[in-house]
């Protein structure tokens, strides 16, 4: 087993110092020991090697003074101060090859001062101030090679004052304020050649203000207004050559007024109308080279009426009827305008299956009572019907 040996001094009937070694039971010091009367204790312990493994002191029973650990190769993995069983002090973490890793300040087990963490090839990971475990000043973040990553400015454990981001190759990517760790006044995000991406306003945390979005090459792709987080007024998105593609209204956050869509040709897409966030009226989507391709009525957000589908040549080709969002009838036109086929849902109809076809089309089989089925419309990806059978 394993044996001890102690030396102890008195001075009368006190113990004034001892000293103390473990060794295993193959003959190998474990531990060695240096007390000083009943308070100090002096401690290392040793690998199966005979390496030092760990260095530590005590006093009344609690850590105090300098700590250290080692790995089997030798080196230092850990150096720490104690003060009353508590880190104080300046405390070293160290990768297992001995290179530094975190070199931070305690008071009491807790972080107070410069705190600074490495990448192993020593170049600086992380470095912060902190105020009792709290970030407090300048706290900064860095990419493997060295360079910047990010930059924000503390107080009390909270985000107050600048806010910077970096790309890794320097530029900046992102800059905000901070008020009490919310966002206050110019926000501003950049492509990684540094030439502005968006830029936006911030009132107690909320947008406010005017929102603008760019091309990598500096053209205006969106503009927008916000009031408390809230959209607000015009918005508009734009094509790389500057042209109009949507614009919408809004009034406390919902779509107020009339929603546009535009071809890169500059004619009119589609057009439709809102009234606080829902859908109401007529809505018109229209060919690339002008006039109506289909058209269809909003009620309460719902399908409410006639939706038709015309040719190039503004000739009507379908034409289905809806009630409440429900279709109710389905007609198809020939090219003279004449009724080609019609089928009212109403006349016997007990179920409907919806089914895709491969090519983006789907089809509504309607049944009756029985099982039976009694038509087959088909529909094209817009949802216009293009075949009634039979």
């Amino acid at each position: 087993g394993r044996k001890y040996e102690y030396l102890i001094i008195y001075r009368g009937n006190d113990i004034v110092e001892s000293f103390g070694k473990v060794r295993s039971s193959a003959g190998k010091l474990e531990t060695e020991t240096h007390s000083i009367g009943h308070d100090q204790l002096f401690a290392k312990n040793y690998f199966p090697d005979g390496a030092i493994r760990e260095e530590v002191s005590y006093k009344e029973g609690r850590l105090e003074g300098s700590r250290k650990e080692y790995s089997s190769t030798g080196k230092l993995q850990l150096w720490y101060t104690y003060r009353g069983g508590k880190r104080n002090g300046v405390c070293r973490d160290y990768y297992e090859d001995g290179t530094l890793k975190i070199d931070a300040a305690y008071t009491d087990d807790q972080r107070n001062g410069l705190y600074k963490e490495h990448y192993e090839t020593g170049k600086p990971k992380t470095r912060c101030e902190y105020r009792l475990e709290k970030f407090s000043g300048l706290c900064e973040e860095f990419y493997p090679t060295g360079v910047m990553r990010i930059s924000t400015q503390y107080l009390n454990g909270i985000k107050n004052g600048p806010f910077k981001e970096y790309y890794e190759n320097g530029k900046l990517k992102l800059q905000v304020f901070f008020k009490d760790n919310k966002e206050e006044g110019a926000w501003a995000s950049f492509y990684d050649t540094g030439k502005i991406y968006q830029q936006k306003e911030y009132r107690s945390g909320k947008e406010d203000g005017i929102s603008k979005e760019h091309f990598p090459d500096g053209r205006l792709r969106y503009e927008a207004t916000l009031r408390q987080g809230q959209l607000t007024g015009p918005s508009r998105y734009y094509s790389s050559d500057g042209k109009i593609q949507e614009e919408k209204n809004y009034a406390d956050g919902r779509l107020n007024g009339f929603v546009k869509e535009y071809y890169a040709n500059g004619n009119l897409k589609s057009k439709a109308y809102f009234l606080n966030g829902t859908q109401e009226g007529e809505y018109r989507f229209y060919y690339p080279e002008g006039g109506i391709k289909f058209s269809w009525t909003m009620k309460y957000g719902m399908e409410n009426g006639p939706r038709k589908s015309f040719d190039l040549q503004g000739r009507l080709v379908s034409e289905s009827l809806y009630a409440e969002g429900d279709i109710i009838r389905y007609r198809l036109y020939d090219k003279d305008g004449k009724l080609a086929g019609e089928f009212n849902l109403e006349a016997g109809v007990d179920r409907i299956e919806e089914k895709t076809k491969e090519n983006g089309h789907f089809l509504r089989e309607h049944y009756d009572q029985q099982g039976e089925l009694i038509r087959v419309v088909e529909f094209d990806e817009d949802g216009e019907v293009i075949s009634i059978s039979p």
